[in-house]
């Protein structure tokens, strides 16, 4: 069941003050480590592996150097608001690291079940996910919130679907066929697909009145 919006802010939301100039660097220590075991086990993985998640690791570290460039610029001035953001952004990126751990514990499992299992866990990263952007929203413009909005609803579909193709392959247990885990799989990668396309408009979005 998706994270109502509200709980989500209140695990990973912004913080205040110095609070958030405490910890934030602390989060970001904890990520750029995740991030550093996803390239470990990427990188000895099968070509197919490294060719379908690659893209996705080599992001993380971009954005995982990208916060500590931000973090150094503010670290010496008094910009609390800045820090909040940067806080709240974290949970975002926090999210991101979530449905990459769980991508590659499907892509290298051997088994239906653990696939099965990680699927779940993608999926119910990509709830959180969706959830953290509409709590984000809310501080958009008028005309950006329902773009924003519009987007997480066209993620909702590919979504829903992934979730099914997920339950009919765990109805069928342990005669789970090659075929349903790769409608699995292909599912998954629409929902990537979309998803790419789709939040990399959402900085424009609230940049726009």
């Amino acid at each position: 069941m998706p994270t109502p919006p509200g709980e989500q802010l209140s695990a990973r939301g912004a913080r205040t003050d110095h609070t958030s100039q405490l910890l934030v660097p602390r989060r970001l220590d904890k990520d750029g480590q995740r991030v550093n075991a996803a390239v470990a086990r990427l990188r000895d993985a099968t070509d197919d592996v490294k060719g379908r998640m690659g893209r996705r690791v080599d992001s993380l570290r971009a954005q995982e150097a990208e916060f500590w460039t931000r973090l150094r610029e503010l670290r010496d001035t008094d910009r609390t608001a800045s820090i909040a953001e940067l806080d709240q952004a974290l949970g975002q990126f926090e999210t991101q690291i979530d449905i990459a751990e769980a991508q590659l514990d499907a892509e290298l499992s051997t088994d239906a079940e653990t696939f099965a299992a990680a699927v779940a866990a993608e999926l119910e990263a990509w709830d959180v996910r969706l959830n953290t952007l509409a709590a984000a929203a809310a501080d958009f413009s008028n005309g950006a919130r329902r773009r924003v909005d519009a987007v997480i609803d066209l993620l909702r579909q590919p979504l829903a679907e992934a979730d099914r193709q997920l339950e009919q392959l765990k109805a069928a247990g342990s005669e789970a066929s090659a075929t349903l885990r790769a409608g699995v799989r292909q599912a998954m990668d629409d929902l990537d697909w979309t998803a790419e396309e789709a939040i990399s408009n959402l900085d424009i979005a609230r940049r726009s009145p």
